[in-house]
């Protein structure tokens, strides 16, 4: 009797663990954030954010290259708005890079959009903040 016992328990935690995984992995897909790649992250200090969520967003030159991870309101008239930039844009993203907010198709997300900085400035580091439009 104790065996059986034993062996409902173990099959009870292993699904409990199961569905807390699962139910995780929907969460992190849902919030659009990414898992699997290996990012860096940049800042930029606006107004107004007009509706800009966690997990919106984030485009170069019209390509997404990461998302928005997280909105702080910083004081009555400035939003910090923090990126996760997928770790390839190291090397085209410059320091100079002016963001904007905009909206995106019919329905009207928002998205950051990150306009191109000149050939001579330094490429954009780890927790730069970048300038707005």
């Amino acid at each position: 009797m104790k065996p059986r016992k034993l062996d409902s328990l173990k099959l009870g935690l292993f699904v409990i663990l199961g569905l807390a995984v699962l139910i995780f992995a929907l969460f992190m897909i849902g919030q659009n954030t990414n898992l699997f790649e290996s990012s860096y992250s940049l800042s930029a200090r606006f107004r107004n954010v007009g509706g800009l969520r966690q997990g919106n967003n984030v485009r170069y030159g019209g390509i997404e290259v990461g998302t928005v991870s997280k909105v702080t309101i910083l004081d009555d008239t400035t939003m910090q708005v923090d990126m996760s930039i997928k770790s390839e844009m190291k090397s085209i993203i410059r320091k100079d890079a002016a963001t904007s907010i905009v909206t995106d198709g019919v329905i009207g997300n928002r998205v950051v959009n990150i306009s191109p900085g000149s050939a001579k400035a330094p490429y954009a580091a780890d927790g730069d903040m970048l300038q707005v439009k």
